[in-house]
């Protein structure tokens, strides 16, 4: 029960900044709530490159996540059995990034995403 709760919650917190990722790559002018607030408004074009990395990134941790669960990708189930730990340095490591900004658009909105996400990932890791 609590790997599937766990997947799902994972699922569901990814799509935000998946989508935020996707929308700053093709100009949304919400560079305040990203990289502490240092871009407001279009990042540049450069930055908007690494946001679409980001979201290729976010694209593969679910993959990761979806096929230690089960659900999907079974020829990856046994890279998914030690990849769901990349998981977990990741959304752990983003969490806490998100918990010290000096953006406080980036802390209320970003870090209890990332709060869901390294938790259920850890859930997903120890099942």
């Amino acid at each position: 029960m609590y790997p599937t709760i766990a997947t799902y919650a994972f699922l569901t917190a990814v799509v935000v900044p998946l989508a935020f990722q996707i929308a700053l790559a093709f100009g949304a002018p919400w560079g305040h709530l990203t990289l502490g607030g240092r871009f407001p408004g279009k990042l540049p074009f450069a930055l908007r490159i690494v946001a679409l990395m980001q979201a290729g990134m976010l694209l593969l941790l679910t993959g990761i996540v979806v096929s230690k669960s089960g659900w999907a990708f079974a020829e990856c189930q046994e890279f998914s059995q030690w990849g769901i730990w990349i998981v977990v340095a990741v959304s752990w490591l983003t969490w806490i990034l998100n918990l010290v900004t000096p953006s406080r658009g980036e802390r209320l909105l970003w870090a209890p995403l990332a709060g869901v996400l390294a938790v259920s990932s850890v859930v997903l890791a120890r099942t």
